[in-house]
């Protein structure tokens, strides 16, 4: 015979029934939460260890019953109530809730949103770790995880980036998740401190200004702080192909590390076909396309199976569209057309990551693809790095449109497809600081230099610094008609080296002189211009002007 054990005092009602049916104690078997919930007078007695083994895929589990709790709330994941309303609640071994005990659909078809909220709010108010096992969990409405229910934290993990996905793509108001702190004001916000979020991907879509994921609220009324977040992808897929749509907005999150992380807002493959290349009239290539919809000067794009017009193949940059169905290309125009070429471009759409209030905090990952890979903008977000960051198939990689204080970019991988710059916007006169150390260019970003368009623009680009060699070496200036004025976007102290022509002044203004230019006194020679300075030379035949980075 089976011992029997229980979990609170056995009343005499207990034995008497234990008694009159002890001969089905071994043969009786408990598999289903319907056999459970229809237990007769007998049931503890055909429980082993007056435990029910349910076996249900998923939602199973060990229940004990538990005669003294008379709290009868209702039947939930962790509580079930049999025929006679008594209650059995989950034997839980290992401190750890999991999502399949509410009973979700795991294939993406049956809206859950309710049930992620009821385990959330199940794991966090007994403070214990969350656990999502693999599975795509679809939310048609809005996920609002209130993470102030444990300030001091706890863990809410999944089965790995990819594996286990938050689905909130059909959710119609924005943001479709959001983590925050509840109950605070901006005089005396609240806080939730050292959480761990790890391991699982929340999947949106939604245009206009809409945003998929947002940590912490808009009017900064709650603080996340200290929290870590390891490899999660958040991403807002943008079918709606909006330029003002984020994919991740952080507000007011304090000292947190995101690490190996994916924010991304969406991007357009725009595939064309070639029917002629000839001669622009200016020794460049001009392409016959068949639509030049949605391209634009400086984008770079990929040009391949042209028969003759061969120099035209490969990894190109627009000079200009000319009109419907005509580009330009900054590459020489050399053979005869004969037949054949597709042209591919890439655009990017909204915001991947945004930065509002946020400080001291620490991001690595990637971010992109997105019209801007990481938008600096709103409140104070001051004191934030960025560690080899990979910011990629953007139209512009950073963006900053907001006095504040430091934000610095350590290494990582920047390639900007769209027509746009290394850093876009940034404010003329603000008091903001952006420093980027050592970015590696990939292709097709391979130099920076304010000739090619992918450097540091259009105001407020002297509070932007960049070191390291990033170039090609040094540029030639094209030095027009007089007077002519170059203006160093490149965030970097640059060495211009003039020589030749009919010089008779060159001039320089610093950074903050606004108009106001000096007479350097120099007619030729090597001259250090630092971020947003410039040189203007009077002549009465062009010079010859190199600029190259001092390192």
């Amino acid at each position: 015979m089976t011992a029997i054990s229980r979990v609170d005092t056995v009343t005499p009602q207990f034995i008497n029934e234990l008694n009159a049916n002890f001969a089905t104690l071994d043969a009786a078997q408990v598999t289903t939460f319907a056999q459970l919930k229809a237990a007769p007078l007998n049931a503890p007695a055909v429980i082993n260890c007056a435990c029910g083994f349910v076996l249900e895929d998923g939602r199973g589990g060990q229940f004990a019953f538990d005669e003294s709790d008379t709290t009868t709330p209702g039947d939930d994941a962790l509580v079930l109530l049999d025929s006679r309303g008594r209650r059995w609640k989950r034997v839980i071994t290992d401190g750890v809730y999991r999502l399949s005990w509410w009973g979700p659909d795991k294939v993406g078809i049956i809206d859950c949103a309710q049930k992620v909220r009821d385990w959330y709010t199940a794991f966090a108010t007994a403070r214990v770790e969350g656990h999502a096992e693999a599975g795509r969990y679809r939310c048609d409405t809005a996920v609002f995880i209130d993470l102030g229910l444990v300030q001091q934290g706890t863990r809410m993990t999944g089965a790995g980036m990819y594996n286990t996905i938050f689905d909130v793509r059909n959710v119609p108001t924005s943001p479709q998740w959001l983590f925050y702190a509840g109950g605070g004001s901006p005089s005396a916000p609240a806080e939730a401190n050292y959480w761990y979020i790890a391991s699982f991907s929340i999947s949106g879509n939604i245009g206009g200004s809409g945003i998929a994921v947002q940590w912490g609220t808009d009017d900064a009324s709650d603080a996340i702080n200290s929290a870590m977040v390891a490899n999660v992808w958040m991403a807002n897929s943008n079918t709606a192909k909006s330029p003002t749509a984020v994919g991740v907005r952080h507000n007011n999150t304090v000292r947190c590390i995101f690490d190996n992380i994916v924010e991304a807002c969406g991007t357009e493959i725009l595939t064309r076909t070639v029917s002629g290349a000839a001669n622009n009239g200016s020794g460049k290539v001009r392409l016959t396309l068949d639509d030049t919809t949605t391209l634009v000067g400086n984008m770079v794009v990929t040009v391949a199976g042209i028969v003759g017009t061969t120099e035209a193949n490969g990894t190109q940059t627009i000079l200009a569209v000319v009109d419907g169905t005509h580009v330009d290309l900054d590459v020489a125009y050399s053979n005869a057309y004969v037949s054949g070429g597709t042209f591919t471009a890439y655009k990017g759409w909204g915001i991947a990551q945004q930065l509002r209030h946020s400080a001291f905090c620490d991001f690595s990952g990637a971010f992109g693809p997105a019209g801007t890979g990481v938008h600096i903008t709103g409140g104070a977000p001051y004191g934030n790095i960025w560690r080899n960051p990979t910011i990629e198939m953007v139209d512009d990689a950073i963006k900053q449109d907001v006095a504040t204080g430091p934000n610095s970019f350590f290494g990582g991988q920047y390639a900007v497809y769209g027509g746009g710059y290394l850093v876009s916007n940034t404010g003329a006169g603000s008091s903001g600081y952006l420093l980027i150390e050592n970015p590696n260019n990939g292709s097709p970003a391979t130099n920076l230099y304010a000739s090619t368009g992918k450097g540091v623009d259009p105001a407020g680009y002297y509070m932007v610094h960049i070191r390291g060699y990033y170039g090609d070496g040094p540029q030639l200036i094209g030095v027009g008609a007089s007077p002519f004025t170059w203006i160093n976007k490149t965030g970097q102290v640059q060495q211009v080296i003039t020589s030749g022509g009919v010089v008779s002044t060159i001039e320089y203004k610093g950074p903050n002189a606004g108009s106001v230019f000096a007479n350097t006194y120099a007619t030729s020679g090597a001259i250090l211009v630092p971020p947003g300075a410039a040189l203007k030379w009077t002549h009465g035949g062009a010079p010859t002007a190199f600029v190259s980075p001092l390192i």
